[in-house]
Order: structure tokens, then sequence, then C-alpha cells
């Protein structure tokens, strides 16, 4: 077996498997590379560094164990950044692509397929513009004092006339005229408070229906469509 006693390997493991290191070289130089091998092997347990990994890696090569070659090659490549040997990392990068040739480990076929990523969800909708809301809204609200004012001044002026006409028995002469023009004023007062009470009403339907029509996607908010496999999932 392996000629390092366990407390010696315990007590100072750089130092054991420096030792181990050497008693495979001594086999390796003889040709017994089968037995060379558990010693690279363990000296690398016990001190991995890129020199243990790369021997053992070489000697599992010769003994056509390819498998545990490779990771041996893998750990010499993954640890480059402290390896202060750069010909040694550049050797096992060339070993560690034979290998997975002659193993048939770069094949297409034998690397994990990416995951299908799903698709992004929609950006959320802009809310809607309070703009012609607050638009509706402030017309109404011009429309109903307009209508305000032409209506008190029309019954004003009406009030007029029928002053004008109870003065006299008749209605006639300059008062008759003057009770004509207010007449004639309060009906266009008149018109212009019924148009403006129009406006407010159609406005003020406006701005409702503006409201309940910008909430209604929110109501359905909750609802979303996604293409799956089998065709168009919905989700709530």
């Amino acid at each position: 077996m392996l000629a390092v006693a366990p407390r010696a390997a315990a007590a100072d493991p750089e130092l054991a498997s420096r030792q181990l290191f050497k008693e495979g070289d001594t086999l390796a130089a003889a040709g017994r590379w089968s037995d060379a091998c558990p010693y690279f092997q363990a000296a690398h347990e016990l001190h991995s560094t890129g020199g243990t990994a790369l021997r053992a890696a070489d000697c599992y090569e010769r003994t056509e164990k390819d498998a545990r070659a490779v990771e041996l090659y893998q750990y010499v490549v993954d640890h480059r950044a402290a390896d202060k040997e750069p010909e040694r990392v550049k050797l096992a990068e060339e070993r560690l692509v034979s290998l997975k040739q002659k193993l048939g480990l770069d094949r297409p076929e034998d690397k994990p397929a990416a995951p299908a990523s799903e698709p992004a969800p929609p950006p959320p909708a802009p809310p809607p513009s309070r703009v012609p809301v607050i638009l509706a809204f402030t017309v109404a609200g011009v429309g109903l004092l307009t209508g305000a004012v032409a209506g008190g001044l029309a019954l004003s002026q009406a009030g007029d006339v029928k002053t004008l006409c109870d003065m006299k028995t008749t209605c006639a002469g300059p008062s008759a005229l003057q009770a004509q023009q207010a007449a004639d004023s309060a009906t266009t007062r008149a018109w212009v408070a019924n148009i403006g009470f129009g406006v407010a009403i159609a406005e003020v339907v406006t701005g409702v229906v503006l409201i309940v029509t910008a909430r209604s996607p929110k109501a359905k908010a909750g609802t979303a469509r996604a293409l799956g496999p089998d065709g168009v999932t919905v989700h709530f």
C-alpha cells in the first residue's frame, strides 16, 4: 500500500503529499504506471495543486482510465488563476479537448439543453388620461354658469315687460316699445340659458361615460393571456 503513515499525513499534509508524489515518480520511471497512479491520486488528495492534478491525470490517461483523467485535467483548467505555470494549464486544456473528443463528451446531444425561456410579460398599460374628463366637467360648469346667468337675466327682463304693460291699460306708445324690446331680449337670453343648460347636461353625461370606460380595463387586469406550447392559455 501507500508508504505514508496516517499520523504523518495528518501532521503535515503537504510533506506527506510530496513523499507520495516522489514514490509515484519512482514507480512511473520504472514503467509501473498502474502502481504509480494511486500515489499521485493520494498526493493530490492530501495537498491539491495543479502539479499533482496534472501528474495524476497523465498517469490515468496512460492506464486508459480516461474519465478520471478528464476530472483531474479539468481541475487544472478550473484553477488556472492560482497556477503559476501557464504551460501546465495549456497542456491540461489540450489533453482535456482530446479526451473529451475521444469519449464523445463534446457532442451537442451530450450537452444539457438550455431551458426554454418564458415569454416576457407585456408591459403594463399606461393609466388613462384624465384630461378629457376634466375638460368635459369644465365645459359643463361653464354651460351651467352661462345658463344660470342668462336665465336670471331673462326672468328679470320678463318682469320688466310685465311691469311696463301693467302700468298702462293698453300697453301702447313708448311703454309698448320698451316692453317689446325687453320681451325680445328676455327671449334671446332664455334661449342662451337653455343652450347653456343643455351643454352642461351633455358634458356631465360625457364625463360620467369617460370615467366608467376608464375603469373597465382595471376590472380585467387580473386576466393575462400567454402563448404556451398548446396554444393560448388564459391565466387568472
